[in-house]
């Protein structure tokens, strides 16, 4: 009867000991294969890839798109600077024919005064009479006729004239700022006189040369209005056909230049006008 027990406790000591040495074992560990790391690790790393591919895209896209923007500004600057160059070669050209068209006239008027000068100081011969034989008779002498004096109008007109070649000297001497002055004040003290027509219109050569476009216009137009059959008018009236053209006003120029040709066919202003409506093709 004892050997059962025995065998009994026997038993739950095995397996107390077989427990207890399963419990002490190491727990497996399932490795991945090599292969299989490999790919996750290359999906990675092209996935990063496209990413930064894509990155790296859209910054080169706002490059290329800011260096356009750039392009087109700088083209348009170019423009405007060759159009601003354009415009001052233009007016330097026009400043200096202005130039050369006054001392043009302004030589011409001074050989014209010379020979005129020539033509007064010529000696004219005078023949001599033989004295005539005196008679016994007596002349009763005859009253002199009553002379009207006007001093003021001659002490006037000389200062006029006075005026107008100091105005003018300065012109010659090309001291534009003071003969315009000085010409507009021989208008204002003596309105009506002999040399106020000429004084108009060498303040509207004065003027151009000044680059007073508008005030030049305005000096030509009161010698047409105030003095339309003086010897100057067909001069005035092809400047201020030529001042609307470079004005732009291309338009009223051609009217102007044509009004020239009807009214005064024969001047030499009519031919002037003639070849500019041809040089500016109008």
């Amino acid at each position: 009867m004892m050997t059962r027990p025995i065998a009994l406790i026997a038993f739950v000591l095995a397996a107390s000991t077989a427990s207890i040495s399963c419990a002490n074992d190491p727990i497996p560990v399932v490795e991945a294969s090599p292969g299989v790391a490999g790919k996750a690790v290359e999906q990675q790393r092209q996935l990063q890839g496209g990413l930064q591919a894509k990155q790296q895209g859209s910054q080169l896209a706002d490059m290329l798109y800011q260096q356009q923007q750039l392009q087109q500004e700088v083209q348009q600057l170019r423009g405007i600077v060759e159009e601003q160059a354009h415009e001052i070669k233009r007016m330097r050209e026009e400043q200096r024919d202005r130039y050369l068209d006054l001392d043009r006239r302004i030589t011409l008027l001074n050989q014209s005064s010379s020979n005129q000068s020539a033509v007064t100081a010529k000696p004219v011969a005078v023949k001599k009479e033989a004295p005539k034989a005196q008679t016994s008779v007596a002349v009763k002498p005859k009253p002199e006729p009553a002379v009207t004096k006007k001093p003021v109008q001659a002490d006037a007109s000389a200062d006029a004239k006075e005026a107008y070649q100091v105005a003018f000297s300065l012109v010659r001497n090309k001291q534009y700022a003071e003969a315009s002055a000085a010409f507009d004040q021989l208008i204002k003290d003596y309105p009506d006189s002999h040399y106020t027509g000429n004084s108009y219109y060498w303040l509207g050569e004065v003027l151009l040369v000044e680059s007073k476009q508008k005030q030049a216009l305005d000096a030509f137009e009161s010698l047409l209005e105030k003095y339309p059959n003086h010897r100057k008018a067909p001069d005035a009236k092809f400047k201020q056909g030529k001042i609307y053209l470079q004005m732009g006003d291309k338009a009223q120029g051609k009217v102007i230049l044509q009004d020239v040709l009807e009214q005064y066919p024969d001047s030499s202003a009519a031919k002037l006008a003639a070849a500019e409506i041809r040089d500016a093709k109008l």
